[in-house]
């Protein structure tokens, strides 16, 4: 790696307990095939030893470094990433996943060669198993200029009537210019479910082409520990926080998308009862069902969910609310579940 301070790149890696992992991550960072970029190691408060194992690889290499910083969570950590960052463009790991040793290669030669803000890559589920699963891009050109049709309205929600219903919404596939960034695009993840998806719609109003890569670069390691897969606290209220912005942002937009909101309605509900079902108190998940029940939007999708272009799941989740059957709803998601 070059050990200029002038980057194209700064590599943002927000670090918390990860000591497992943490090795294999900054080691596929600084293998990379490209040269002219930095590491941002951001430990988050780490109670285990990921602290000292970020000083260990700053030491002996200039374009690391590290900050370290009393605990905030995801988005904290990625903002002070980003306020420390001094190349052009940026990207960002999370440090229990790792990068192909072409993603910064990749992704920097699609937005020079297209001259977009951001390009986007195709990624890698891998589960604990160890199994890999390949995720391409729901496109086969190799520049979007549709932004509205097809980057935001996809993020709001899904519209069957469409070929285009998912864009991966997930941050770290993303090179973006850092110019377009702004520290209000770093919404905090304990207020907003899926907080990736405020980043981009925030961003998508600064675009006028985002460059695709649909090769699999960057491998994501679901594991049922990481804020992805375990049971959290407060999910209805989290997932309404940003079902209202988004909603806010259509009006602020003049964005029609009546049936994208409704199935992302849809989601908040079916989302929140899988949340519930993992924790292993019955009492628990009933209260948090027989919280999220009393709120009109809860009470709106019930009455209003349709039966057409449904999942199975869905079905089940939304008829057994419905009847208010709350232990079988119960045993049904646990089921789905493996719990």
């Amino acid at each position: 790696m070059s050990i200029s301070n002038n980057y194209e790149i700064s590599v943002i890696v927000p670090v918390y307990n990860v000591e497992q992992t943490l090795r294999r991550c900054v080691d596929s960072i600084i293998n990379q095939s490209f040269v002219s970029y930095e590491i941002i190691l951001v430990d988050d408060g780490s109670p285990d030893n990921s602290g000292a194992i970020c000083d260990e690889y700053a030491a002996c290499n200039p374009n690391i470094s590290v900050i370290h910083k009393t605990n905030g969570g995801l988005s904290s950590a990625r903002l002070a990433g980003y306020q420390h960052a001094r190349g052009r463009f940026l990207a960002f790991v999370d440090s229990d996943d790792y990068i192909h040793p072409d993603f910064l290669k990749q992704l920097y030669h699609a937005v020079s060669h297209n001259r977009s803000s951001m390009a986007i890559c195709s990624y890698y589920l891998t589960t604990e198993d160890g199994k890999s699963t390949s995720k391409k891009l729901p496109y086969a050109q190799d520049i979007l200029q549709d932004i509205h049709g097809m980057f935001i309205l996809p993020l709001i929600g899904a519209n069957h009537k469409e070929s285009v219903t998912s864009m991966p919404g997930f941050l770290c596939l993303r090179l973006v210019e850092k110019k377009l960034v702004d520290e209000d695009f770093f919404v905090p993840e304990n207020v907003y479910y899926a907080e990736d998806i405020i980043f981009n719609l925030l961003i998508a109003q600064k675009l006028d082409k985002v460059a695709l890569v649909n090769r699999p670069l960057y491998y994501y390691c679901f594991n049922r520990a990481s804020l992805t897969g375990r049971y959290r606290e407060n999910a209805w209220r989290m997932q309404m926080n940003l079902f209202h912005f988004i909603s806010d942002y259509c009006i602020q937009w003049n964005i029609k998308a009546t049936r994208r909101l409704t199935n992302r309605l849809y989601s908040c509900v079916c989302y929140t009862v899988l949340n519930a079902s993992k924790h292993p108190h019955y009492e628990v998940y009933q209260s948090q069902i027989a919280d999220m029940r009393k709120s009109c939007e809860c009470e709106y999708a019930i009455r209003h969910f349709s039966w057409f272009h449904s999942t199975f799941q869905q079905k089940v989740i939304f008829t057994l609310l419905r009847f208010n059957s709350y232990k079988l709803l119960y045993s049904y998601c646990r089921w789905r579940l493996h719990l």
